[in-house]
C-alpha cells in the first residue's frame, strides 16, 4: 500500500538480504519486491495504482541525490537507486501502461515550473498535427481536431498540456518566465529524465503530447542576467532542442 514505500529521505540502504529487513529497511524492500514484478504487475493495475507508482519513481528520480555518484555506500540498494535503475530498464517501454504514466507524471512536473497565458488559438496548426498523429496510428475514424483530442484523451495533464501549446504555437507575442536557480536545476534533471524515457518508444498521442511541451518551454523560458542561471537556462534550452530533434528523426539518445 501507500504507506508501504517512502521516499528516499526517510528509507536507509538496505543490502539485499532478507536477515536485514528492519523497520527502517523495509520500505526499500516493498520497492525492490514491487519493481522486480512489475512485468507480472502492470498488466493487471488499474490507472490509479499506476499513477501512483509513476509518482513514486518520479519524486525519487528527482531527489538531487539520486544523481549523485557514491551517495549509497558499498551499493547497498535504495529507492532513487531502484528507480533509477527501472528508468534505465529496457522493459519500461514494453510495459506501455507504466511507461505512459512516468511520462505524463514527469511533464506534469516540467508544466508546473513555467505559467503562460491563455491566448488565442491557432486552430490550423494544431489540426495538422492532430492529423498527422491520428494518420501515423492508422486511425481513419478519427478527425484529429484540438477539440477531439481533448475529448478522447480527457485528463489533467493531457487537457493543460495542449492548452499550454496553443499559447505557445500562438501567433501573438508569447510570454516569458525566467526560472530560479533551483528550477533550473529541477528542469535540468527532468530533461535528463525525458532523455532517459526513450522518446522513439512513445505512441504518436505521447509523442505530440511531449514535443508541444518542449515547444512551450524553448519559447516561454528566458535566460536571466545571472551568469550561473544564464548557463544553466541555456544548457536546459539545449537539452531542449536535442529532445525535439529526437523526437523529430525518431533516433533516441544514447
Amino acid at each position: 500500500g501507500n504507506p508501504a514505500v517512502k521516499s528516499a529521505e526517510e528509507a536507509r540502504g538496505w543490502d539485499g538480504g532478507i536477515g536485514t529487513i528492519n523497520n527502517e529497511t523495509f520500505a526499500i524492500a516493498h520497492w525492490h519486491l514491487v519493481t522486480s514484478n512489475l512485468v507480472l504487475l502492470v498488466p493487471h493495475l488499474p490507472d490509479e495504482e499506476l499513477a501512483y507508482l509513476a509518482d513514486v519513481v518520479m519524486t525519487n528520480l528527482l531527489l538531487r541525490e539520486t544523481w549523485e555518484v557514491g551517495q549509497d555506500p558499498e551499493n547497498s540498494l535504495s529507492i532513487p537507486t531502484l528507480c533509477e535503475s527501472l528508468l534505465k530498464s529496457t522493459l519500461l517501454p514494453e510495459m506501455q501502461p507504466l511507461h505512459q504514466a512516468i511520462l505524463l507524471a514527469l511533464l506534469e512536473r516540467v508544466k508546473g515550473l513555467i505559467s503562460i497565458p491563455v491566448l488565442s488559438v491557432p486552430t490550423r496548426l494544431l489540426e495538422q498535427l492532430g492529423d498527422s498523429s491520428d494518420a501515423s496510428q492508422g486511425g481513419g475514424n478519427q478527425k484529429g481536431s484540438i477539440s477531439e483530442l481533448l475529448v478522447s484523451h480527457p485528463t489533467p495533464s493531457q487537457r493543460s498540456s495542449l492548452l499550454v501549446a496553443q499559447d505557445a504555437l500562438s501567433v501573438k507575442s508569447p510570454s516569458f518566465c525566467t526560472l530560479s536557480e533551483q528550477q533550473l536545476d529541477l528542469l535540468l534533471r527532468s530533461l535528463d529524465i525525458l532523455s532517459a524515457l526513450r522518446l522513439d518508444s512513445l505512441s504518436c498521442t505521447d509523442h505530440l503530447h511531449c514535443f508541444l511541451l518542449l515547444v512551450s518551454l524553448v519559447t516561454a523560458v528566458k535566460p536571466s542576467s545571472e551568469k550561473t542561471k544564464a548557463f544553466k537556462c541555456l544548457q536546459a534550452l539545449s537539452k531542449c532542442y536535442t529532445l525535439l530533434t529526437i523526437l523529430q528523426t525518431g533516433a533516441n539518445a544514447d
